[in-house]
């Protein structure tokens, strides 16, 4: 029995050991696959592109507050952020968001397990901007679903709105 209890404790050992950045995963199986025009393409995921009430731990952690630089002059905007496209996309991806001000975007971007791949701040004014983003090779994995998050901040209600939306990888 001794034996037994110690295989088991030096089971859950290694496994701690070996999973250091936690076993936190998201569920990023569904997209809402649009074209190159933004029309959407068939099933739509009704969990994405909208906002989302609750982050986990591990979720806000990933957002920083913008430099200052950026907050200067944001504000609390009515935001519409439309669906990715293409998605799935093979290098660019285009987001489109409606704002009623000018407002400062950052754009996280993770794997299924919450892994950061890269961050963009965006200083948006009031209209409906499309911002291209290039998903290189050596940090986007071909046939990979990934998380796109986003969170808007004024210079005084810093972070106002967030949500995500999960995008596709296929080369």
């Amino acid at each position: 029995m001794k034996g037994l209890t110690t295989l088991l404790l030096l089971l859950l050992f290694l496994n701690c050991a070996c999973n250091k950045e936690g076993n936190t995963s998201i569920d990023v199986s569904e997209i809402t696959s649009t074209d190159f025009w933004a029309t959407p393409l068939g099933a739509e995921d009704k969990t994405d592109w909208t906002s989302d009430n609750i982050w986990s731990d591990q979720e806000k952690a990933l957002f920083v507050t913008p430099p200052d630089s950026l907050l200067k002059d944001a504000e609390t905007a009515i935001v519409s952020v439309f669906p990715a496209y293409s998605n799935p996309t093979a290098y660019l991806l285009r987001l489109t968001i409606q704002s009623s001000k000018n407002t400062v975007c950052e754009v996280v971007f993770t794997d299924r397990n919450l892994i950061f791949k890269e961050r963009f701040f965006l200083k948006l004014e009031k209209g409906y901007p499309t911002n291209l983003f290039k998903l290189n090779e050596a940090t986007y994995s071909n046939n990979t679903n990934y998380r796109l998050y986003y969170g808007f901040y004024s210079s005084t209600n810093i972070l106002y709105y967030k949500g995500h939306g999960d995008i596709q990888v296929k080369r």
